[in-house]
């Protein structure tokens, strides 16, 4: 069996979406990451590492190119993964994907591990956004205000929304900074917002609120608001953005919890998955470099997103003006 001890690259997912735009085409410094994407359909995001039975990603270059996730993952998951447990149907725990909102995405809110029980096909989905750019009027709606009770929300969500915006807490994000939303938070990405997110493997959504537009087959989409309903946790506290110093030199934590941990390096950057025996994903949101390993060096360009396997041991990342997005498994 061969080892999978070297770093691994992914085809990109693009996915067109009702509310998706052109911005990841945009340099970082205009808050996007230079992408090439598909010409006249509106791309709202791009999955960069998913292992699920609807999309898989598979391995853009290397020895296991053409290879999927999930092949890899039922060939040596030890060596992918090492102490960080799968899934409960054996698939890679993590989703990363860049999302670029044009417009506002739908008032949602997903499970958490509680009331994941509550649906036989509902699956728990914690995730952490990190803003990559937001034009002057983009805005992030991230838990609720006071405005009005559990009652007077769930009357304006079965009044087609009427009434709701008040109750969302609104948020002018700025590029760095990092929103943490727990399964049971209700949230929205806001329009003019692009960012990079990483969440639990999951996609179950449950829309209250879709701003009363149509979806790309010109019908309205789904709303599920007596499911949500069950979802939202009404009495947490939800949890306050954190805004790093974007020019500071070295890796800040941004966001930790039992299914992942995410953070930012700025600048160069070593490590050791032997020693943590669990991978890194590594998202060059900036700049250019170079990784180098025990297997060798591989070159480094803004946007591209890497796994680096529990097997692949100590590392070294080194470049021009290199802004990194780190995500591992959970605490």
């Amino acid at each position: 069996m061969q080892r999978i001890n070297q770093p691994l690259r992914f085809e990109r997912v693009f996915l067109e979406k009702v509310w998706g735009g052109r911005s990841l085409s945009k340099s970082p410094a205009e808050g996007g990451l230079g992408l090439s994407l598909p010409d006249g359909v509106p791309i709202g995001e791009t999955w960069e590492l998913v292992d699920r039975e609807d999309v898989n990603s598979v391995v853009a270059e290397g020895p296991w190119k053409g290879r999927s996730l999930h092949d890899l993952m039922g060939e040596n998951r030890a060596d992918l993964l090492g102490d960080l447990p799968a899934t409960e149907d054996e698939r890679f725990p993590l989703l990363v994907k860049y999302i670029d909102a044009a417009e506002h995405l739908s008032v949602q809110v997903h499970p958490d591990d509680e009331t994941q029980a509550l649906g036989a096909d509902w699956q728990a989905k914690t995730e952490a956004w990190v803003i990559l750019g937001s034009t002057d009027e983009g805005c992030i709606y991230h838990g609720l205000t006071e405005a009005g009770t559990e009652a007077d929300f769930a009357a304006a969500c079965r009044a087609g929304g009427e009434g709701l915006e008040p109750m969302l807490r609104m948020h002018k994000p700025t590029a760095g900074q990092c929103y943490f939303v727990p399964g049971g938070t209700i949230h929205a990405i806001g329009g003019g917002v692009t960012l990079i997110e990483v969440q639990q493997n999951s996609d179950t959504t449950f829309r209250v609120y879709d701003w009363g537009r149509m979806g790309l087959d010109g019908k309205p989409r789904d709303i599920h608001v007596e499911e949500a309903l069950q979802c939202i946790d009404f009495g947490g506290e939800t949890p306050a953005p954190v805004t790093p110093d974007v020019a500071a030199p070295g890796r800040t934590r941004l966001a930790t919890c039992a299914a992942f941990r995410m953070g930012v390096v700025n600048g160069d950057l070593t490590g050791d998955t032997g020693a943590a025996k669990q991978p890194v994903v590594l998202a060059v949101v900036a700049g250019t470099g170079e990784l180098t390993c025990g297997a060798g060096t591989v070159k480094m360009n803004t946007g591209d997103v890497w796994l680096l396997p529990a097997a692949l041991g100590s590392y070294q990342v080194a470049g021009e003006g290199l802004r990194l997005v780190e995500m591992e498994g959970g605490a």
